[in-house]
């Protein structure tokens, strides 16, 4: 059940990275950018010079406001370093509202989100190479000399076709 599981994350995280590296050269060509309107609030994340960039505003802001879904996708504009930070922003001339934000490069998505399958393959690496040379699926132990049964954890072997 934890194989299965640890698998499932692996498979998971390596869709998250894949994506990620898409969107990340994607970034420096295009603004991707979308959402959620409610009446008082937005809920938006943006992907844009090398940079995942999520946020929050609520309160009442000027100009015509929608409900709903959103998407937008345009040509880039500027080019900016890829950074970590936050952001948390008050109102302004007499506007309420609050802005909170955040980016992180996709850089750093990719490589935390490369982490499961990196340590999965190496899993599946070392089980297919200690079956190579009969060595206890357990335990590790060389079992030339004993390949009916693991003398240090007792477990038998599994019976190979070939």
């Amino acid at each position: 059940m934890k194989r299965r599981l640890f698998t499932i994350a692996a498979a998971v995280s390596l869709v998250i990275c894949v994506a990620s590296l898409v969107l990340w050269a994607r970034s420096y060509w295009h603004f991707d950018r979308g959402g959620y309107y409610s009446s008082t609030w937005e809920m938006w994340t943006a992907s844009r010079s090398g940079c995942i960039q999520v946020g929050i505003t609520c309160g009442n802001q000027p100009g015509e406001f929608r409900t709903g879904w959103w998407g937008a996708t345009q040509p880039a504009r500027r080019f900016e370093f890829e950074r970590f930070y936050f952001v948390s922003d008050a109102s302004t001339l007499g506007m309420t509202w609050r802005f909170w934000g955040a980016g992180i490069p996709h850089w750093s998505l990719a490589l935390s989100a490369a982490v499961l399958p990196i340590v999965g393959c190496a899993r599946l690496y070392r089980r297919h190479t200690r079956g190579a040379v009969l060595r206890c699926e357990r335990c590790g132990y060389d079992l030339r000399a004993t390949p009916d049964r693991c003398p240090e954890c007792g477990m038998q072997p599994l019976k190979r076709s070939g």
